[in-house]
């Protein structure tokens, strides 16, 4: 799915952040060469989202403005 957005906008892989609470999230995100951000409030234990590498951990998503100006 995301990889037929970046096409269908045009976008470059690194104007994009996938946002999720599950490890599946994190790794689609990964798969399709964007930014990830996993949500440690979510569903998932902290540890279990860090195992696959999320490029950024918030908390809440106010924490985005950080990492998205």
């Amino acid at each position: 799915m995301i990889l037929g957005m970046l096409k269908m906008y045009s976008l470059h892989p690194l104007s994009l952040l996938k946002v999720g609470d599950t490890t599946a999230d994190i790794d689609e995100g990964k798969n399709a060469g964007v930014m990830t951000a996993g949500i440690a409030s979510g569903t998932q234990p902290v540890d279990e989202l860090l195992r696959h590498k999320p490029d950024h951990l918030i908390f809440e998503l106010l924490e985005l403005k950080i990492i998205v100006p």
